[in-house]
């Protein structure tokens, strides 16, 4: 039963070290603070299609979202991104 225990002590211990090791760190660099949220996203759909030679990925989101106050505009971030409306 010792044996047993300290079998599973070593497996968790190779297990969670690895990931305690390589787990996300803060980006380097200006801080940006978030700014504050206007709208709350209840859930996001998107139909791609991906042109592997292009290397282009064509497609359409929709989303859905509650706005947490009275708003006349939001914004979405789309990073590195073309969109068009």
């Amino acid at each position: 039963m010792i044996h047993s225990f300290r079998s599973f002590i070593r497996a968790a211990l190779f297990f969670i070290f690895p990931i305690t090791v390589f787990s996300q760190h803060l980006p380097e660099g200006d801080y940006h603070a978030n700014r504050e949220r206007s709208i709350d996203i209840l859930h996001y759909r998107a139909d791609l299609s991906f042109d592997f030679e292009d290397r282009r990925v064509h497609g359409k989101a929709t989303i859905r979202f509650a706005p947490l106050s009275e708003i006349t505009s939001f914004s979405l971030d789309a990073f590195g991104s073309t969109s068009k409306l």
